[in-house]
């Protein structure tokens, strides 16, 4: 199917939410947040089977890591004076969450409650060796107690640590070869153990076996920001089609596809635009904007 002339029976009848809350914009409202705070640029967006939505945000006018109910009321915050460049969010299998943080090239651990359990990376100081990153995307996280960190805009690679934080192993390296990069944005991990990376400046996404080895490549989708598989094995990107890769790196229109793995094909689409994407235990997907807001879809029912 053509992702970007899906036929009718292949657009989904999703609800678009804008607001989350009351208000002009999702957890933007004075009766949500506490008096004086705003969102800026929304950047990752995580949620736990028990109703909480996190919002990773880029504003200095509100905590990085601001904590929702699925209603969108505003629960509780933190992350203020450690925090350089908001860009993904993730919970972990022990429900943890992990706070990647670009600019600060480091990945603060939190508990659900907002207690610091560790920092993986040497914040503030970029490289490619086994303690640093530079400028991290994204992680997701195996089945074994690997994450893959993927690593990101300064490093054209995926880094392997446990769930501690103790450094496994990488791979990758700028170009366009399988298994080279030009900007990993995403990382998601199949039930069976196969790694999904969005390379998003190659226009394409990279499936790779749990050790690295490249297993497939991806190039219909267009440019690639966010991929989300959940513990079913339902997959979900949201993505833009590329002028021309070479010559205008640009898009010209942005969807959230529904894909069916290991192959890729598209099932299902949604008009719509965003940085991250999170599709929640019960059924709604968040689109975390760079417009500064969380885009809400409920399913038909």
């Amino acid at each position: 199917m053509d992702p970007w002339n899906p036929p009718e029976h292949a657009i989904l009848d999703y609800t678009l939410n804008h607001h989350f809350g009351q208000g002009l914009r999702w957890g933007d409202q004075p009766d949500v947040l506490p008096p004086g705070w705003s969102l800026g640029q929304v950047s990752g967006v995580a949620s736990h089977s028990d109703g909480e939505v996190y919002v990773y945000q880029r504003g200095r006018r509100a905590d990085p890591l601001l904590v929702f109910d699925r209603g969108g009321n505003f629960l509780r915050s933190w992350g203020r004076d450690r925090t350089a460049m908001p860009h993904s969010v993730r919970l972990d299998p022990n429900g943890d969450l992990w706070l990647i943080d670009s600019l600060r090239h480091a990945i603060d651990v939190y508990s659900r409650a907002g207690v610091l359990r560790r920092t993986i990376g040497i914040p503030g100081d970029r490289g490619t060796d086994e303690q640093r990153f530079n400028e991290p995307t994204d992680v997701a996280f195996g089945l074994d107690g690997v994450a893959y960190v993927s690593d990101g805009y300064g490093n054209s690679r995926v880094v392997m640590v446990t769930l501690e934080g103790r450094y496994l192993g990488t791979w990758g390296r700028p170009g366009t070869a399988p298994g080279e990069f030009n900007t990993p944005h995403s990382v998601a991990v199949a039930p069976d153990g196969l790694v999904y990376v969005a390379d998003r400046e190659n226009g394409r996404i990279q499936v790779f076996h749990p050790d690295g080895t490249h297993a497939d490549t991806w190039t219909h989708l267009g440019l690639t920001q966010g991929i989300t598989i959940t513990a079913t094995g339902e997959c979900w990107v949201v993505t833009g089609r590329l002028r021309s890769i070479v010559t205008q790196p640009s898009v010209i229109g942005w969807r959230l596809l529904r894909l069916e793995l290991p192959a890729g094909r598209v099932t299902g689409a949604i008009e719509g635009t965003g940085h991250m994407i999170e599709r929640s235990a019960w059924g709604d997907l968040f689109l975390a904007g760079l417009e500064g807001t969380v885009f809400q879809w409920t399913p038909p029912g």
